[in-house]
């Protein structure tokens, strides 16, 4: 058995207490969050490439694409 104790000399610092780490909960992602989605497509575009490129390792099929893609932007004016 664990047992935790904490010792509050008022309820007020109790509730900071609680409230500090009810903050500290992480938040649910929202349902149409974009964040990470362009990198997990660089990663999909980079694994076909590699299975094109076996003598390539996965890492310099990384640097190769992403050389690519930076040229392809400065194209468009990215």
């Amino acid at each position: 058995m664990i047992e935790i104790k904490f010792i509050f000399e008022t309820i007020e610092d109790a509730y900071d207490f609680l409230n500090k780490k009810i903050e500290q909960q992480p938040k649910p992602k929202k349902e149409n969050d974009g964040r990470g989605k362009s990198t997990k497509q660089f990663h999909e575009l980079c694994k076909i490439y590699h299975q094109e490129h076996p003598d390539k390792t996965y890492k310099e099929c990384l640097r190769e694409l992403s050389i690519l893609n930076k040229i392809t932007n400065e194209i468009k004016g990215i």
